[in-house]
């Protein structure tokens, strides 16, 4: 919550904006240990970060390394607290959903619903 506060600060009385490092930072990101019957071996990349009043936005990347297209392409969060309690698990489609050998798909600001500041966030990308 501090370094919200903090961050806040420095937006609101010094006029400073956030870089995507300084928002990267105060949300990790990374990949979910977790082994799924649906998982993907491709991967993701964060792009932006944006706490919101609805909750955590996130922009984002999955590019397909395969030599094969893959279907239903979405990339699962799971956000836990300082505690490793999980607050949320949401997962969401790229656009296009299917990405072909060198494509690329996105996630344009999806919002994951949030009341209070994440400890971690993990994310796996499954699809078919």
């Amino acid at each position: 919550m501090r370094r919200v506060l903090i961050s806040f600060f420095l937006v609101a009385v010094m006029g400073a904006s956030l870089s995507f490092a300084d928002q990267y930072y105060l949300y990790p990101f990374s990949q979910s240990a977790d082994v799924t019957s649906e998982e993907l071996s491709l991967p993701f990349q964060v792009e932006k970060v944006e706490w919101g009043y609805i909750g955590l936005k996130v922009w984002g990347s999955v590019r397909n390394t395969d030599s094969r297209s893959h279907r239903f392409v979405k990339v699962i969060f799971t956000v836990k607290d300082g505690s490793g309690q999980l607050m949320t698990r949401e997962e969401t489609y790229t656009r296009p959903h299917d990405i072909g050998p060198g494509q690329v798909g996105y996630i344009e600001g999806y919002s994951l619903s949030l009341h209070e500041e994440p400890a971690s966030i993990e994310y796996k990308v499954a699809g078919r």
